[in-house]
């Protein structure tokens, strides 16, 4: 307890911070979302044909 009286004010500005730094951080995120637009020029592709030579990190190596 004698800890929390001695370090009050520095205790209630790091939590003032952190909340502070939370809403601006939400705020921005939301802004630069919020101006993004979503197309629908999507296409499909056809991969039917395509042949995978293993995984990068080392799975299967089977090459046909």
């Amino acid at each position: 307890m004698d800890f929390i009286t001695a370090h009050f004010s520095e205790i209630v500005s790091l939590i003032a911070g952190l909340v502070g730094g939370c809403t601006i951080g939400s705020l921005v995120t939301l802004k630069i979302v919020g101006g993004q637009k979503v197309s629908g020029g999507g296409s499909n592709v056809n991969q039917s044909g395509s042949k995978a030579g293993g995984d990068i990190v080392g799975g299967n190596k089977s090459i046909k």
